[in-house]
């Protein structure tokens, strides 16, 4: 499925339209998670994994319910082959052969499910749009749009202040076309190191 960047524009302004049309006195600033770390499980190929980074910001959506955009971008793995003397083939090293990554903007739901005055959890989703770009050392091979959900779990510690740090999990799910030139990637994992501002009411 492809999305042109006016499409990308609306869905995202779409998502704010409720905070824009609230009252200024009913406004709240929004939370802000940054999170960082590693994924894992990729269903594709490469699928070694790498490098998951996150933002997102979230609006109080109820008692217990934040609402809000998050942008993702995510490492699925590098492809290695042997670099060989092309004289008489001695291995002299590993060479790229290939490289996956996956960028997206999404809207982003978090229910909280425990509110201890040290520790905090919540149960969070995801909906939104995902760019696939393979490359080989730096050059665009292969890319692609696709529609797709994450769904996981974040533990934090309360520190001082608004701020609390903890671990997010999550499951992405891509719906990727597997009649696209370039290989599927169905889904992958990860899990990161959070950090999560809660902002002021």
């Amino acid at each position: 499925m492809r999305l042109s960047p006016r499409c990308i524009a609306f869905l995202a302004a779409l998502s704010l339209l409720p905070v824009l049309h609230a009252p200024a006195h009913a406004v709240s600033r929004p939370e802000l998670v940054f999170s960082a770390g590693s994924t894992f499980a990729v269903a594709g190929d490469p699928n070694g994994g790498g490098m998951s980074t996150g933002l997102a910001a979230l609006w109080p959506a109820g008692d217990r319910a934040h609402f809000g955009v998050a942008l993702s971008a995510d490492d699925m793995g590098t492809d290695l082959g042997v670099l060989r003397d092309p004289h008489d083939g001695t291995p002299l090293g590993s060479v790229a052969l290939g490289h996956r990554w996956v960028y997206g903007l999404a809207w982003r739901g978090d229910v909280a499910v425990l509110r201890g005055r040290r520790w905090q959890g919540t149960a969070t989703g995801q909906w939104g749009w995902w760019r696939l770009e393979d490359d080989r050392r730096g050059a665009l091979v292969h890319a692609g749009t696709s529609i797709g959900y994450s769904l996981g779990a974040d533990v934090y510690r309360v520190l001082h202040g608004p701020q609390s740090m903890g671990l997010a999990v999550r499951y992405h799910h891509l719906f990727t076309d597997h009649s696209a030139p370039y290989r599927a990637l169905d889904h992958y994992a990860s899990v990161a190191l959070a950090w999560r501002w809660a902002g002021s009411r």
